[in-house]
């Protein structure tokens, strides 16, 4: 998971809603055994790609965070998913939802004003780099 930070607006973070949920705009993880041609590349080439097709932004900078191994449960099934974690400069003018079928709606808000609930991932996030966002 990245968030996408804008230092003209140094206090505010873009959020989407996912199925009701609160996340970070961000990228999704890449499942361990996924076999499309992203996976091929890194995942500093990926975030430019997804940013550009979900949100319509253009990546000005990013800093890798780092990684999170997340082992969570899809449909009765256990799941593990590697995250790389951006966090990533975009210009705000032209951000809007690319895909509508996934996303309910996009806006910014401050950290300490976040929608609720929050994706399940978003906390463990929030306090692994709460330093470096």
């Amino acid at each position: 998971m990245k968030s996408e930070f804008d230092s003209r607006r140094s206090d505010q973070l873009k959020v989407v809603r996912d199925k009701g949920a609160c996340r970070l705009g961000s990228i999704p993880s890449t499942p361990t055994k996924t076999s499309n041609v992203l996976s091929r590349l890194t995942g500093h080439v990926i975030i430019f790609f997804e940013i550009q097709e979900e949100y319509n932004a253009k990546v000005l900078d990013f800093e890798f965070l780092g990684f999170r191994d997340v082992h969570r449960s899809h449909n009765g099934k256990p799941t593990h998913w590697i995250a790389l974690d951006y966090k990533v400069l975009i210009d705000p003018e032209g951000v809007k939802i690319n895909e509508p079928r996934k996303f309910g709606d996009l806006d910014w808000f401050t950290m300490d004003n976040l929608p609720q609930p929050v994706h399940s991932q978003l906390p463990e996030f929030l306090e692994k780099y709460q330093k470096k966002l």
